[in-house]
């Protein structure tokens, strides 16, 4: 089951990084350099330097830009800073609070129509309530999520939503709609003319071949039943 979730993050966390001690060491003067809201900016980007290398001061950091962006009144810094916090604290299975945070900038960046960011906030909350096994509201978000994707066109991200709906059935032991919503996937993957899609559907294919045998087994047993 391990690579069921590995599969499940590597398509709803859109940041991925390596530590640069250089990049941190610049940051670094910048912010010392600077004072009150002015420290924002190299404070937002110097977090992104610390995520899965050490989380927990990557949360320092975004919390300390969160602060500055509360008090500039920037509501895209704060929807940004709020959902940059959220998919950390996912990243370390805080997910009661992942969620509260997802929920208090949600609706603001709904009401402000920050389309990239709404879209990222309800894939982070169907994220967490996936791994609280909270399903009906991890297909609520995710359905949420497909629509604002399908809304902007993007084959690659629509592909993602629905490879993550079809996790979600999945583990309801829905296995025709998890396959549906599986191939489906795959199948926009596969017009995308992108030389990493081939990766994309290897990395894929374990999770599409368990759910099928899966299937199989559970038709042969209402067979012999």
């Amino acid at each position: 089951m391990k690579y069921l979730y590995l599969t499940l993050l590597i398509f709803l966390s859109h940041f991925s990084f390596s530590q640069n001690k250089r990049v941190i060491d610049s940051l670094s003067t910048l912010i010392n350099g600077k004072l009150g809201v002015e420290r924002y900016g190299p404070l937002y980007e110097l977090a992104f330097e610390f995520i899965d290398n050490n989380n927990g001061k990557a949360l320092e950091v975004i919390t300390e830009a969160q602060s500055l962006a509360v008090i500039s009144k920037d509501t895209l810094k704060i929807v940004k800073c709020g959902r940059v916090k959220a998919q950390l604290l996912n990243r370390m299975r805080r997910l009661d609070l992942a969620i509260l945070e997802g929920h208090k900038v949600l609706n603001i960046a709904k009401e402000k129509n920050y389309t990239n960011e709404t879209k990222y906030l309800l894939n982070t909350l169907a994220l967490a309530y996936t791994f609280q096994a909270q399903y009906d509201k991890a297909l609520e978000y995710n359905f949420e999520s497909l629509a604002a994707r399908q809304k902007m066109g993007d084959k690659n991200e629509i592909s993602a939503a629905m490879l993550n709906i079809g996790f979600v059935y999945y583990k309801l032991k829905d296995y025709k709609k998890a396959l549906t919503y599986n191939f489906q996937s795959l199948q926009l993957k596969s017009e995308i003319p992108d030389a990493s899609k081939v990766e994309v559907l290897l990395v894929n294919s374990p999770y599409a071949i368990l759910i099928l045998l899966t299937f199989r087994k559970q038709r042969c047993m209402l067979k012999k039943d």
